[in-house]
């Protein structure tokens, strides 16, 4: 059987019509969503300076009851007018690394001891 291409569009749309009326009356249009609990949170902009580079562009930190979740451009800096470089976003996988160096390290050992 050879089926012509606007049939099977026609058969198509009225396929997909049929599911999405289908799916429709298959539950009621306002169900009552249960309730949810939040948590309270304090979110903060700060404005600061990226250290990534020496250009010194200024950054907005959002952070959120005290720890810092997203970076954007300062558009009220004379620097970079809120355009920030890949570093400037890449500084929160620098900060919350599970592998960066944490403080001062010790040697341990004499000097070239490995």
């Amino acid at each position: 059987m050879k089926l012509p291409r606007r049939d099977f569009l026609k058969l198509t749309a009225a396929g997909g019509t049929a599911t999405a009326v289908g799916a429709a009356l298959a539950k009621p249009f306002f169900e009552a969503a249960p309730p949810q609990e939040t948590t309270p949170y304090t979110e903060q902009w700060i404005p600061t300076i990226c250290l990534m580079c020496p250009g010194g562009c200024g950054v907005l930190v959002r952070t959120v009851n005290g720890r810092a979740v997203k970076v954007e451009g300062n558009p009220l800096h004379p620097v970079n007018t809120g355009k920030v470089c890949p570093k400037a976003n890449a500084s929160l996988q620098v900060l919350y690394d599970p592998d960066r160096i944490r403080g001062p390290m010790r040697r341990v050992g004499e000097r070239g001891a490995g």
